[in-house]
């Protein structure tokens, strides 16, 4: 039977969207597949901004007063609108809290401790860099701000005219997405106090790190802290104008909040990167590990060398610095750390203040970037990233939290400016030859950190080298090793896969197991079935194999699944992982063989493995071909599916190992697995018949209250999300 188009897969998601959001969207983003027409795009949809560039997006707002019925009926038009190629909700972050006041005379440890002062000594003049501030705008008449704003020249202040006809109108020293005017006026003080620590300067001083930088304010974040994702579009709309107007300076994107993901800004922040930016984002303030729950737009740190991550740390030299209570951590998509705890920073309305949070360690890594960016204009923003996330300090209670787990070290950072280090960025195994991806890779060796045999690879160009033999790949940190040193390390946190080609062959005594080696593999674990039901280990392998078992009978079942051994994130500790098992059957004689897959097959269903106890399980392999014949076949699938892979892993390893959390999943997925039998068993018209109806009546269910009437604007999607602070 035909898979159902992608057009009625949108009807459906549109309507369960719709049934469990509020009853009314103020905002919607719309790309279009062609943009002739945004304004007359719906009745019920005006224009509120018309995007540039090659995106096609346009932000529309929901007519006031808009009835349930008119609402829901809204949201199936633009789903079977052959004109809309996606559409998502807007979203509105929640801002920090306000900053504590400091008196004059107040200390700033902060700058000894990344040994600024030497560092100023190298480089004082940063007015070939401009640090954007996405944020709450910056106080202009601060003393030791004023001086540093941008300024366009070309733009008569107060007059009401687009004097250099770049679209914006007043745009002087920067431009207000709230308002779409040209004063980004802050009337928050978050901004500010991020300024302050990027560029500012008191007494000759300086309380901020790169002082002659052009501060650029791009406020999106009202007067309390909060603000639409769609205004920080806007925010990144005029900025890139901007480059395009003047591409002879460096820019640096300070981004000191965090939300969940938006695909529409993330394009824009793609392109901000395709033209040379350089974006640092605060990792967060919710204290958790964001390989596992991802924060954005930290995230995008992970696979691209043009974003930066930071963490918080807290303490002094003498105590010793830790992750600040409150910072996210992440071995693989934090960056690094700066300080991020109780600093002096420069409040609205004059005077200072002190914060604390991973926005203000934010501050002080954009300011970093500007300054080695000044010192040195030829290198790229991949090469500063480089830089930044090699000399550093440090620290050990950042080893295994922290990508380069210490805060820079600004002296030695100018000093070696020239140096530009090899730098992983990220890892393909979903291929075969396995790809790795980074900077100044050609002639290099490859090692892992326990000093074993270095890796055969095969460079492509200087941005990508290749191995040929997956296997050779284990968990643990792979180091670029050059002549005279060994750059930053990868940690390869590789996902055990399920045995592949098992086969019982039956020798003198007992029965020979052999597999297929896997990537990673040290071996495999068996376990036999007991007569109490549960499963216990039998054997072992210390190798490739085979393995001999003794003392089995015709009939009898077990488990076999991949071993893989390697170091922790910490360097020093061993740790031992199994795969999902794959069941076997020894038989009464002859030879048993299981394939789990083959070598070109894709098993990662890696949840639903765990719960059902193999990939060949009915359920699993209906699950999998859910995802080859309809996910994958769209881009909107092809990206829930890369969502999936990246967060699933480390919650499959807890159901593999824990029996009451298997049969928990297996309930849990019933839903799942019988929708799915329904699709690609009965035909696509049934469930999305079924789909539709549950929709409008849980939409009904909801808004019943306010048929007929005016209904507030509200947003469409995953509601408020905390910004850093």
């Amino acid at each position: 039977m035909d898979a159902p188009s992608p057009r009625l897969l949108w009807v459906v998601l549109a309507l369960l969207l719709f049934a469990s959001a509020p009853c009314a969207e103020e905002r919607l983003i719309v790309r279009l597949r062609d943009s002739q027409g945004q304004a007359t795009l719906d009745p019920d949809l005006t224009l509120y901004l018309a995007q540039r560039g090659s995106r096609g997006v346009a932000i529309y707002r929901i007519r006031d007063g808009l009835s349930a019925e008119a609402s829901a009926a809204l949201y199936r038009r633009l789903a079977l609108n052959p004109a809309v190629h996606w559409m998502e909700s807007d979203q509105r972050i929640v801002g920090p809290q306000a900053a504590t006041a400091t008196p004059p005379g107040y200390p700033t440890p902060w700058q000894g401790t990344l040994r600024l002062d030497q560092a100023w000594g190298y480089s004082g003049d940063c007015r070939g860099v401009i640090v954007a501030i996405v944020d709450s705008g910056v106080d202009s008449d601060h003393p030791q701000l004023a001086r540093q704003l941008w300024q366009n020249r070309d733009e008569l202040a107060g007059n009401g005219i687009d004097d250099d006809g770049n679209g914006y109108v007043d745009d002087v020293h920067g431009y207000n997405a709230i308002d779409l005017s040209g004063s980004p006026e802050d009337d928050y003080g978050h901004g500010t106090r991020i300024a302050g620590l990027i560029g500012g300067s008191l007494g000759g001083e300086g309380v901020g790190v790169c002082h002659q930088a052009y501060l650029l304010p791009l406020k999106f974040l009202d007067g309390g802290g909060s603000g639409y994702l769609t205004d920080a579009e806007v925010a990144y709309t005029y900025l890139l104008d901007l480059q395009q107007r003047h591409p002879e300076y460096h820019y640096v994107v300070n981004n000191s909040w965090a939300s969940s993901s938006r695909l529409s800004l993330q394009l824009l922040m793609q392109e901000a990167e395709a033209v040379g930016m350089l974006q640092v984002h605060a990792a967060g303030n919710q204290a958790q590990d964001t390989d596992t729950q991802p924060v954005f737009p930290a995230n995008l740190a992970r696979d691209s060398l043009s974003h930066v991550a930071v963490a918080a740390v807290a303490g002094d030299a003498e105590a010793g610095w830790t992750l600040e209570g409150q910072s996210n951590w992440g071995a693989a998509g934090v960056t690094l750390a700066a300080p991020g705890s109780h600093i002096v920073t420069s409040q609205l309305g004059g005077g200072y203040a002190t914060d604390t949070g991973t926005s203000i360690a934010t501050a002080i890594v954009s300011g970093l970037a500007a300054l080695l960016w000044s010192h040195n204009p030829q290198l790229s923003a991949a090469e500063v990233r480089a830089l930044l996330e090699t000399y550093i300090q440090p620290q050990a209670a950042l080893v295994g939290r922290v990508r380069a787990p210490g805060f820079s070290d600004a002296e030695a950072l100018l000093r070696n400016s020239a140096a530009v280090p090899p730098l992983l960025e990220t890892l393909a195994l979903d291929a075969d030859p396995v790809t790795l991806r980074g900077l100044h890779l050609s002639g290099l060796d490859w090692l892992f950190l326990d000093g074993t045999q270095p890796l055969a690879v095969h460079a492509v160009n200087d941005q990508e080298v290749q191995i040929a033999d997956a296997r050779q790949l284990r968990c643990g940190y792979l180091n670029v090793a050059t002549p005279t040193s060994t750059g930053p390390g990868l940690y390869l946190d590789l996902v055990p896969q399920p045995p592949q080609g098992l086969v019982l062959t039956p020798v003198n005594p007992g029965w020979r197991l052999t597999w297929e080696p896997q990537m990673g593999g040290s071996g495999v674990v068996v376990e036999r079935l007991g007569g109490d039901g549960a499963y216990r280990e039998q054997a072992r392998s210390e190798g490739e194999g085979p393995l001999t078992l003794t003392g089995l009978t015709g009939g009898e079942r077990l488990r076999v699944s991949t071993l893989v051994r390697c170091l922790g994130r910490d360097g020093v500790s061993a740790i031992e992982r199994t795969s999902a098992p794959v069941l076997l059957e020894v038989p009464d004689q002859g030879v048993a063989e299981v394939s789990a897959c083959s070598n070109h097959c894709d098993a990662r269903c890696f949840i639903a493995t765990a719960a059902y106890g193999s990939p060949m399980a009915p359920h699993v392999r209906l699950l999998r071909e859910f995802r080859d014949r309809l996910l994958l076949s769209h881009p909107p699938g092809r990206w829930l599916v890369a969502q999936y892979y990246a967060l699933s892993p480390p919650y499959a390893r807890q159901i593999a190992a824990d029996p009451g959390l298997r049969r928990l999943t297996r309930l849990a997925l019933w839903p799942l697995v019988a929708s799915v039998w329904l699709l690609i068993g009965v035909g696509p018209w049934p469930p999305l018949l079924l789909a539709s109806a549950l929709g409008l009546l849980l939409y009904r269910l909801r808004c019943a209250r306010v048929v007929g009437e005016s209904v507030p604007l509200a947003r469409l999607g995953a509601g408020d999300a905390s910004a850093d602070a």
